[in-house]
């Protein structure tokens, strides 16, 4: 069996391993057979305590299948005589291995899959070399990767050039995990210094915002600081602070190599992140198992396939797995497509792992109806508490009024 790279093990675990529902559904969908999503949910749900079954829409097992399985080959898609579609699995040994591997390491953590690997990218946004794959369960894979394998404190800047990651993917990460207790992260406030830029490879620009910065630069013959590029492209800022604009603005171009900080502010030194003891023994547990099914490891993936065909036999644990994963959802005392709920459901998602894809949010919530998704988008910006970066339409991010 062929070594998979970190993308690829990362776009496997954004398949089946980042939801216990998602995983309890590969393992249980048949192979012989294709089946309609309303049968899948009855697989999975005929597989726990009869009294204390939690109960989803077929259309979670829907998305399940058409945003996750299908996209990476793990599922056929087949339609019968009335042009119903049916799913069957391909039965891949990865898949279900990382599925049984990660249902078993779910078990007595207090903390959900969902929350443990961030669930936002879908695997057709997690292609080999993309933002999405670098923000994601990849970028979270090799955070953890990182700090498994070394002791003591290490800075955002350390772990970007380990795995080749994004600064601002890194730290909206170790926020996250900060937040979770799995981490204790110090970040350092860019916005509180007023460092100078320089232009590096003014060529690098890559809108018209990052243009007119380097232009500015080229003509002033010097180094110049923030506060007065904000002060020539204040305008840029729209509805947001023209200082956090141009934080998020520069930032990027640093990454990006059109420009460069010239008095002595590094952005390795920015932050510092300890992997909290009472989580260092879980975390290499957990890399230890992704890489032994990376590596294609014979005996770990039977193992690993063999438990996650255990646990769905025992309807105690797939019972408890079932409620983690909807409770970490977030939407079970909200009814399906109330948009109030949804909209809240969303906000707080964007405050927690900051600037978000649609499709990401989508990700987010599979159990969510994807109209109900869009519609709390919309809602949204029209109150005005969410909007689009200035550097990029395509996120959405709350906004400074909230």
């Amino acid at each position: 069996m062929t070594k998979l790279c970190e993308v690829e093990t990362g776009t496997l675990i954004a398949a089946v391993g980042n939801i216990e529902t998602k995983a309890a559904a590969y393992i249980v969908m048949p192979s012989e057979i294709a089946v309609s999503p309303s049968r899948l949910k009855s697989l999975v749900e005929e597989r726990q305590e009869p009294d204390n079954v939690r109960r989803a829409t077929p259309n979670v097992y829907g998305n399940y299948c058409s945003t996750s399985f299908v996209q990476v080959g793990l599922v056929a898609k087949e339609y019968n005589d009335r042009g119903h579609v049916r799913y069957k699995s391909t039965a891949e040994p990865r898949a279900l291995a990382l599925a049984g591997a990660m249902l078993d390491l779910s078990l007595p953590l207090d903390l959900s899959l969902r929350q443990l690997w961030a669930a936002t990218v879908t695997p057709d946004k997690a292609k080999l070399g993309s933002q999405e794959a670098r923000r994601g369960t990849h970028a979270r894979l090799g955070i953890f990767a990182t700090l498994a394998a070394y002791d003591g404190t290490l800075t955002n800047g350390f772990i970007v050039q380990q795995k080749q990651l994004e600064h601002r993917s890194v730290s909206l990460h170790l926020k996250d995990l900060d937040r979770l207790g799995i981490v204790a992260y110090n970040a350092f406030d860019g916005k509180k210094i007023d460092p100078l830029y320089a232009v590096n490879q003014g060529d690098n620009a890559q809108n018209d915002a990052q243009s007119r910065i380097v232009e500015i630069l080229i003509a002033t013959s010097e180094p110049l600081p923030r506060s007065e590029l904000v002060a020539r492209l204040g305008h840029y800022a729209s509805k947001h602070s023209a200082q956090a604009a141009m934080h998020k603005l520069t930032t990027r171009m640093v990454d990006n190599g059109t420009i460069t900080v010239t008095n002595g502010i590094k952005r390795d030194e920015f932050s510092e992140v300890t992997l909290k003891p009472e989580w260092r023994e879980v975390i290499q547990d957990l890399v230890d198992r992704v890489n032994a099914i990376e590596q294609g490891v014979d005996i770990a993936i039977q193992s690993w396939k063999a438990r996650g065909e255990e646990i769905l036999d025992e309807p105690p644990l797939l019972t408890k797995l079932m409620h983690k994963s909807f409770d970490a959802s977030g939407i079970s005392q909200a009814r399906s497509g109330a948009r109030p709920t949804v909209g809240k459901l969303v906000e707080n998602h964007l405050v927690e792992h900051g600037p978000s894809t649609s499709e990401q949010l989508l990700a987010a919530f599979p159990e969510i109806n994807g109209r109900s998704v869009f519609g709390a988008l919309h809602g949204l910006r029209n109150k005005g508490r969410i909007a689009h970066p200035t550097e990029n339409i395509e996120l959405w991010c709350v906004t400074n009024s909230n």
